[in-house]
């Protein structure tokens, strides 16, 4: 016995897709603007899903953009060892083992790191400015 596979996703509501993408990248918003559309409701008139119409994106060999993690407080990921980094790139040194440090500490040393490292160029230029108009 052949059993036949009927598409979840009509020849329709593929170009509804393509046609809500245009030339860009599929994104979450476009999705739920399609998932409120009674057009794309399923065969048996229940709404789609965010998440297939997404799923489906991908299937057509849609671009698909992510959005960004992001913390509880709205702020982007960072990790530990970008920090660590960031904080090596100012004080030239070797900084094995400051991953292991808390996250938060690691925050505020960059931080001050950072406003240390800026403080000091703009005082260099002030000086640098100085010493033209002495020479001057």
């Amino acid at each position: 016995m052949v059993t036949v596979k009927t598409p979840s996703y009509s020849a329709v509501q593929e170009a509804l897709i393509l046609a809500a993408i245009g030339d860009g990248k599929g994104s979450i918003s476009i999705a739920e603007k399609l998932a409120a559309d009674p057009a794309m409701n399923e065969a048996d008139g229940t709404p789609r899903k965010v998440r297939s119409i997404i799923a489906k994106m991908t299937r057509m060999g849609v671009p698909y953009e992510r959005k960004a993690p992001v913390t509880k407080t709205g702020e982007p990921v960072t990790k530990k060892t970008d920090l660590v980094d960031r904080i090596a790139a100012i004080v030239s040194g070797n900084l094995d083992g400051l991953d292991k440090a808390p996250k938060p500490a690691l925050q505020a040393i960059a931080a001050f790191v950072e406003q240390a490292a800026e403080d000091a160029f703009e005082a260099n230029e002030t000086d640098d400015e100085t010493e033209d108009r002495e020479a001057a």
